[in-house]
């Protein structure tokens, strides 16, 4: 099986007829729901198989988003199925994420190579940038000296998420406009874009991504979680966004460095 690239020798979200490169099919929508389906051929980008996707939205009226995706198949094929959303809490452009505060519910994350691929090593995150288990400042994490922030230009690492927790998988915070996202998720896995190569209306780190997902270049690593989808499977994936504000955010708690 060779994919069509579009990241050098590599392809990166699907190719260049990636999904959301496509048109999909709106088959039911209220005022809080939106069902869409969409069909890949055999061969589109080089994937095996008619794959028959569905993504459903909806917001509750505590105001969450729920993301949940699902997919058949009628041939192997692999399948991780990624919302691709970019969050800046401060409410405008022109500040970056520094001041954010991020905590992730992952004890190891992927280390990656030079082409921003998994290396295959699975590593602790405990005592450098990369440890999230308690909030801290994405500015100054991300500032520290370390061969994995040079290879990234930053973050573009997936965390592997702890399968037993209490609370929500991630919790992004801005403590000046009190704004705060807890992301929920059945998936394995959070990939934290820290928004390295943005540029136009968005500029270098005015906005990251934290995708809910299957390990990435898993079909390349036997030790990682398999993402095959088989004839006769559903593939299923839920994630849920809660926003909240906090009306007078207390300035003055201590986050760690």
């Amino acid at each position: 099986m060779r994919l069509e690239a579009n990241e050098g020798p590599h392809q990166l979200h699907g190719g260049p007829v990636g999904f959301s490169h496509r048109i999909w099919k709106a088959k039911a929508a209220s005022s809080t729901y939106l069902r869409l389906e969409l069909i890949s051929p055999t061969g589109e980008g080089g994937w095996p198989g008619t794959l028959r996707a569905r993504a459903e939205f909806e917001v509750a009226k505590s105001g969450s988003l729920s993301i949940d995706y699902s997919a058949v198949t009628d041939a192997p094929t692999a399948v991780n199925l990624v919302a691709h959303p970019y969050f800046n809490l401060s409410g405008t452009s022109a500040q970056t994420i520094d001041d954010h505060v991020l905590k992730i519910a992952a004890d190891t994350f992927l280390p990656i190579d030079g082409d921003q691929l998994p290396q295959g090593e699975i590593r602790g995150v405990a005592q450098g940038p990369f440890d999230f288990r308690e909030e801290r400042r994405i500015g100054e994490a991300i500032a520290m000296p370390d061969s994995q922030l040079r290879a990234g230009d930053g973050y573009n690492h997936a965390f592997i998420l702890r399968r037993e927790r209490v609370g929500p998988a991630a919790v992004l915070f801005h403590p000046n406009s009190g704004r705060r996202l807890a992301i929920e998720t059945d998936q394995p896995a959070l990939q934290f874009y820290s928004g390295n190569g943005l540029s136009g209306h968005f500029g270098r780190r005015q906005g990251l991504c934290l995708e809910t997902q299957q390990f990435p270049d898993s079909v390349n690593h036997a030790h990682f979680p398999p993402s095959w989808l088989l004839p006769g499977e559903t593939y299923r994936s839920h994630t849920r966004l809660g926003f909240s504000a906090i009306p007078s955010p207390d300035q003055s708690r201590p986050i760690r460095p």
